[in-house]
């Protein structure tokens, strides 16, 4: 077995995220392993959706509002930026250069910026949704556990 150290930076970032995804997916066939047909089709019920699935579900949440406001906001920080661009590339004077590419420069970067505000949302979003994946399985074992109850309770009864 080769004991050869990774360079510090970027490269053991990659080889840790390769470790972890390893072990999910070692966790994720134990978890398919162990489930009932049923736990499984809790499973398959509640599937995450994914970034686009979640900014889908963003659009008829309760912060609609805010997922149009921002979408709306950026579209138009994406055309002024685009126009300042073009009218950077169509200037003929060093100024009016510099004056519509920090202006197209200002307007794509806060379009950007609006975009990637949204980010900690989604992220949030899909945590809730884990959760709510596992109290659902949760609450399925203790159904299954309810039921088995009375009928080890009337099993272990005896006369006598």
């Amino acid at each position: 077995m080769c004991s050869a150290r990774l360079p510090v930076g970027f490269g053991q970032q990659v080889a840790a995220a390769g470790v972890e995804n390893r072990a999910m997916d070692y966790l994720d066939r134990r978890i398919q392993e162990l489930m009932s047909e049923r736990d499984a089709h809790l499973l398959r019920a509640s599937q995450p959706h994914g970034w686009l699935g979640i900014t889908r579900a963003m659009r008829t949440g309760k912060l609609a509002w805010l997922f149009w406001v921002t979408w709306i906001l950026q579209l138009v920080f994406l055309v002024i930026g685009l126009w300042a661009a073009v009218r950077f590339y169509q200037a003929a004077e060093v100024l009016a250069a510099v004056k519509w590419g920090f202006t197209g420069a200002v307007f794509l970067l806060g379009g950007l910026q609006i975009k990637l505000s949204m980010a900690p949302h989604i992220h949030a979003e899909r945590i809730l949704r884990e959760l709510k994946r596992v109290e659902i399985l949760i609450l399925a074992q203790e159904e299954r556990l309810r039921e088995r109850a009375p009928a080890a309770e009337a099993g272990s009864g005896t006369d006598g």
